[in-house]
């Protein structure tokens, strides 16, 4: 299993034969990166914020697209097949865990900007298992994973250092793959943020965008 990384939270997960595109938003989109896109088997979106939901893009693509029934609700014109919390389905080698999670309210955002129904994902296919927790923040949970992939935006939004090496270890990964760096509505001090990750003996990286990352090393 790879790891490929896009902008802010965009990856796209590879096994054997199948392909897995999530949150592909509207940050730094560039059409150079459909041709790619475009291989993915299906499209996994976490919640409707345009930095983790791109309606052109992903009608361009053509493939199934994964969300809630808030995302829904919100792009009306989108055909997407409505997931939830609790929920598992197939997509070729992986089966996909649907998870709950919990994101913050930004008061700069204002009316609408709030998520009511988040979600984040495990891709398991038999050999690791990736938790992509979308933009979230730490709740009480058994969720176990090998690879955890998460944001650090800060101040109350989603996780900040601390919480979230206390949520690698809990899920039990050996990897954290940290993303939603590339523009942070809420800023952030990347450098402080990263030495909490080490000196709590957190094994972690913070791909650039193109970066792929090989799961088999983990």
């Amino acid at each position: 299993m790879t790891i490929k990384k896009f902008p802010q939270s965009c990856i796209l997960v590879t096994s054997g034969k199948t392909k897995i595109l999530i949150d592909p938003g509207m940050i730094d989109y560039d059409e150079k990166f459909l041709p790619e896109w475009k291989k993915a088997d299906a499209i996994l979106v976490s919640h409707r914020h345009g930095d983790h939901f791109n309606p052109e893009a992903l009608a361009k693509i053509g493939k199934p697209i994964y969300s809630s029934a808030e995302v829904v609700l919100h792009n009306p014109t989108s055909k997407i097949n409505i997931v939830k919390a609790g929920g598992k389905f197939k997509v070729g080698d992986i089966t996909i865990e649907v998870t709950k999670a919990v994101h913050g309210f930004i008061p700069l955002m204002k009316t609408g900007a709030e998520i009511l129904e988040n979600i984040g994902f495990i891709m398991d296919d038999g050999k690791n298992r990736v938790y992509f927790t979308g933009d979230s923040m730490c709740f009480n949970n058994d969720y176990k994973a090998d690879i955890l992939v998460a944001p650090i935006t800060s101040h109350g939004v989603t996780f900040t250092a601390f919480p979230l090496a206390l949520y690698t270890k809990d899920v039990g990964a050996k990897l954290l793959v940290v993303v939603h760096q590339e523009k942070l509505l809420c800023p952030v001090d990347i450098g402080s943020e990263q030495k909490i990750l080490k000196d709590n003996g957190i094994n972690f990286v913070v791909p650039k965008v193109g970066e792929e990352i090989s799961l088999a090393k983990v």
